[in-house]
């Protein structure tokens, strides 16, 4: 995991909480098995699913982080993975293309998200699978967004969060099939506000996810993260 996680790409995602329970999630796939990840940023997730033993590609509308992910890639001499700038509502592979797709954090930011989840759906293999994270409704983040655009701090544009009916809907609309809904632990509950606190904000921080972590693991409603 170290290995994919330079001091020129910071891990924004807490890739290191996220990674235990992804891999559960991927280690039925395939060796060798074509893995794409729709909307990869910098490309985190990329570089880590391709050490996993998978061929992955990421691609994102940003040209600038794509940009930055193939720099790295090249001055790490990471060749097991690869990047284009695509937008995912029209992902330039044929039908029936990709084993597997991952898309962390990327759905939320759609106003009409159907667009998207059906794309999925036609790059995918027969008898692919999906891996979909978003925000849950029931968070600390659902209740400060508001606040934080009305004081004029928010600068992520469009973003909603999900319930996990709602996220159910959402993709047996696209034909899809549910194999498991639920809660992402990711140690994220209470936000990363704590750290920015004098003195104590780092020993805060540690306590604080630590408690957000046992939280999310006994309970099955309120999270960070939802997963589908």
């Amino acid at each position: 995991l170290r290995s994919c996680l330079g001091k020129d790409i910071d891990d924004f995602l807490y890739i290191s909480t996220h990674a235990p329970f992804v891999s559960k999630e991927i280690k039925s796939l395939a060796p060798k098995s074509k893995v794409l990840e729709a909307g990869c940023g910098l490309g985190h997730w990329v570089f880590w699913i391709s050490e996993q033993g998978y061929k992955t590609i990421g691609i994102d509308i940003s040209k600038k982080a794509i940009i930055l992910a193939k720099k790295y890639a090249k001055k790490n001499k990471i060749d097991t993975c690869s990047f284009l700038n695509a937008d995912v509502r029209s992902i330039p592979f044929r039908d029936n293309y990709f084993d597997y797709i991952f898309s962390f954090g990327v759905v939320e930011h759609f106003k009409n998200p159907t667009t998207l989840i059906s794309e999925f759906h036609r790059v995918l293999k027969p008898g692919g699978k999906v891996f979909i994270s978003v925000p849950n409704f029931y968070s600390l983040h659902t209740l400060k967004r508001p606040i934080i655009k009305m004081l004029g701090l928010w600068r992520v544009g469009y973003e909603r969060s999900f319930t996990q009916s709602g996220l159910k809907n959402l993709v047996k609309f696209s034909n899809f099939k549910v194999c498991k809904c639920g809660l992402m632990p990711g140690e994220e509950f209470f936000g990363c506000w704590p750290s920015y606190i004098p003195i104590i904000g780092k020993h805060l921080t540690k306590k604080l996810r630590k408690l957000s972590l046992f939280l999310e693991k006994n309970q099955k409603m309120i999270s960070f993260w939802l997963y589908i």
